[in-house]
């Protein structure tokens, strides 16, 4: 019976999940192109959140002691899949800006999105001739 009711949430939580997505990027696209990133950083943390929840996830970040969110931070990472994005940005209380390889920048729209975000390039360090 457990396991039915774990496949039925499932199920429930990707159908939720794919609507919310298909409704929620589309917005955020364009805002991204008529505003700029800070004016609207608390819907995109908004849809962030529920995406981790609807994946059935919890998020809780514990800051070191003497962390100050007002101040410039580094927070580096092992980004290994297409969730940790939406964990991190979660997890991080400052507006958020990510290294992105270079070559992500020619992807039509999606580069133009990273660059009006702010997302540093870095250069591909296994390109053949470097």
């Amino acid at each position: 019976m457990r396991r039915v009711w774990l496949t039925l949430r499932s199920a429930v939580l990707w159908a939720l999940s794919l609507l919310h997505f298909g409704i929620s990027v589309p917005i955020l696209v364009v805002l991204a192109f008529i505003f700029d990133p800070r004016k609207h950083d608390w819907l995109q943390r908004a849809f962030c959140r529920r995406i981790i929840f609807f994946a059935g996830a919890r998020v809780k970040a514990a800051a070191s002691p003497g962390f100050d969110p007002k101040r410039t931070c580094i927070f580096i990472s092992n980004h290994v899949n297409l969730f940790d994005p939406f964990a991190l940005y979660c997890a991080i209380p400052q507006f958020t800006r990510g290294w992105e390889l270079e070559s992500h920048f020619r992807i039509p729209i999606y580069g133009m999105l990273m660059k009006r975000f702010g997302n540093v390039p870095v250069p591909d360090v296994r390109r053949p001739g470097t």
